[in-house]
């Protein structure tokens, strides 16, 4: 969210490692909400008709939603603001070490109008969290039948605002 470029390609790619290593059977996807939605730097995405939609795209599309902070002080793109303030079940993760001022500031600059209830993690603090590991599983599972679902929901949405064509890419990053 409110990070670098950098920060995230290098939070992706050590996330990407992590996750061959505890599941060295399969390849988990770790992608980012751009490998899926195009970015939205330049133009407001609360202003997007098709908001609502694309956003449970992506909540209904990848069950496991990390959102990594770092230390600039704003969201630089208002999609990804969008889907973190829709988002119940979010995780927050530091990759480089943020201030004390980003951390005791956090809920002001990214302008959450709600508490943020859920700690600030570690990428190592998964290696061990069974939570996550059951999560990474069932999503592996899962994948194949929430991105069907997900497609129809969309397609469904996109004929009931047919003057709105909504464009999304399908690839991802694995490890």
């Amino acid at each position: 969210m409110n990070t670098t470029y950098g920060n995230w390609i290098d939070f992706q790619w050590r996330c990407i490692t992590l996750c061959n290593d505890l599941f060295p059977d399969y390849k988990p996807r770790v992608s980012t909400i751009y490998d899926y939605l195009h970015p939205h730097d330049n133009s407001d995405f609360y202003e997007n008709p098709d908001a609502n939609i694309l956003c449970n795209y992506v909540k209904d599309t990848f069950s496991i939603r990390i959102y990594l902070i770092g230390n600039e002080t704003c969201i630089p793109d208002s999609m990804c603001k969008y889907v973190f303030e829709h988002d119940e079940t979010y995780t927050l993760v530091e990759n480089e070490p943020i201030s004390d001022n980003i951390r005791m500031n956090l809920n002001t600059f990214i302008n959450f109008g709600r508490p943020l209830t859920h700690p600030i993690k570690q990428l190592y603090e998964f290696e061990n969290d069974s939570e996550f590991l059951c999560a990474i599983e069932r999503a592996d599972v899962t994948l194949e039948e929430r991105i069907k679902r997900a497609v129809l929901e969309m397609g469904r949405q996109t004929a009931i605002r047919s003057e709105s064509p909504i464009g999304f890419r399908s690839f991802d990053h694995t490890g």
